[in-house]
């Protein structure tokens, strides 16, 4: 039997911070940041505006352009899938994230 799996998140914010670009031993590049995006909330008194952020990790090529062609404050649309991460020391309270893994980024017209 076949199953579908669908993994996949799509988000138009503005970048919180300076995209940082590392490589990992493999010598792989990765850059990371945080988008800021616009949430509606709905509230007794109509609807009031909130803002999640979200980490976004890019490989390879995607590492190489986000370090470059972005910046603080600009307008990004980014697609690619969401991943949970757990980690800690052996004996220690266990803590997890949820980062967005970059497929596809657009820098958007200011």
């Amino acid at each position: 039997m076949n199953k579908l799996h669908l993994n996949r998140i799509i988000l138009i914010g503005q970048i919180t911070d300076k995209p940082e670009l590392r490589y990992v031993p493999s010598g792989s590049p990765i850059c990371s940041f945080s988008i800021e995006v616009l949430r509606e909330k709905p509230s007794s008194t109509g609807t009031a505006e909130e803002f999640d952020v979200f980490p976004v990790i890019a490989w390879n090529d995607q590492a190489l352009y986000c370090s470059q062609s972005i910046e603080k404050g600009s307008w990004v649309y980014c697609e690619g899938s969401l991943q949970i991460r757990t980690f800690g020391e052996v004996g220690a309270q266990k803590k997890t994230t949820v980062e967005v893994i970059l497929k596809d980024i657009f820098r958007l017209q200011q």
